[in-house]
């Protein structure tokens, strides 16, 4: 992670708890989650603010949430050459976009199927 990264995303936890944010912080939390990119650190930002209440967010939060992550990722790819150890964070957004076309599909053949009681028979082609 780059330090721009580090203020981008130290931007959003200050958002979250208002703590103050200076050069020396922004620069530790650049070194413990160097390991992770920017988008898996806003997405497990995200998941903490989601479930967690009443702890303080502190890097190894994060830490935490990203290993075990990817950790599901590859337990659920087994043998299917992950590239990147952020991958699974592209393989979720492509599964979040699938699962709303087929809601909107799913929708659409319900409604359809609705409309259908409001066919004559006859129209149908059964009988009036």
């Amino acid at each position: 992670m780059k330090s721009e990264e580090s203020r981008e995303l130290l931007a959003l936890v200050r958002a979250l708890d208002r703590r103050d944010v200076d050069l020396a912080l922004i620069q530790l939390w650049r070194d413990i989650l160097d390991p992770f990119s920017l988008a898996e650190c806003v997405w497990a930002l995200k998941e903490f603010a989601r479930t967690e209440t009443r702890d303080y967010l502190r890097p190894a939060h994060l830490v935490e949430i990203i290993r075990r992550k990817r950790y599901e990722h590859a337990a659920a790819n087994p043998g299917r050459g992950i590239t990147r150890p952020d991958q699974w964070l592209e393989d979720e957004e492509c599964l979040d976009e699938a699962v709303a076309q087929n809601r909107g599909r799913v929708a659409g053949k319900l409604y359809a199927v609705e409309a259908m009681d409001y066919v004559p028979d006859s129209e149908m082609g059964g009988t009036p």
